[in-house]
């Protein structure tokens, strides 16, 4: 009976560690809930209208003031900015000169990460967007008859 006692206790440990190593649901959920992909931006009714407009349907708390920001007196309030292939916007206001479908992806870094990453003018939180880089398959080809022209005169 005590062996049995034994071999119990030692499986319930080994599942309890086990579920202490794996990822938790919850973090994979906030990953996701933090980040909006270009395939969800093209399967959304969204696809073609402007960045700000997409992102207020889809994800509207990278648009919002961080929750639990508070102002007392004259602190300011701070709002998310926006970084659009690493360069600075003044605000997320400059998300309605993006069409939703020229964006690969979409990260909001809340207050603390964004303070880290770029510096205390980001400490509202950052939209980061990440800009559709065309492919070969995304080119036109170049338009080589001029060319063609230049070299047949200088035959």
């Amino acid at each position: 009976m005590n062996v049995t006692l034994r071999a119990r206790f030692a499986a319930l440990v080994l599942a309890g560690g086990a579920m202490l190593l794996s990822p938790s649901r919850s973090a994979a959920q906030k990953r996701q809930r933090d980040l909006l992909t270009r395939a969800e931006i093209q399967a959304s009714a969204k696809r073609d209208d402007d960045l700000y407009s997409a992102l207020r349907v889809l994800r509207p708390h990278f648009l919002e003031t961080a929750p639990g920001q508070v102002s007392f007196g004259r602190s300011p309030i701070m709002y998310p900015v926006a970084y659009i292939d690493g360069r600075p916007e003044p605000s997320v206001d400059g998300l309605h000169t993006i069409k939703a479908s020229e964006v690969e992806e979409v990260r909001y870094l809340d207050p603390a990460h964004a303070a880290i990453d770029y510096g205390p003018s980001a400490s509202g939180g950052a939209v980061v967007v990440k800009m559709h880089k065309a492919g070969a398959a995304d080119r036109m080809p170049p338009d080589t008859s001029s060319l063609e022209r230049i070299a047949i005169k200088a035959r």
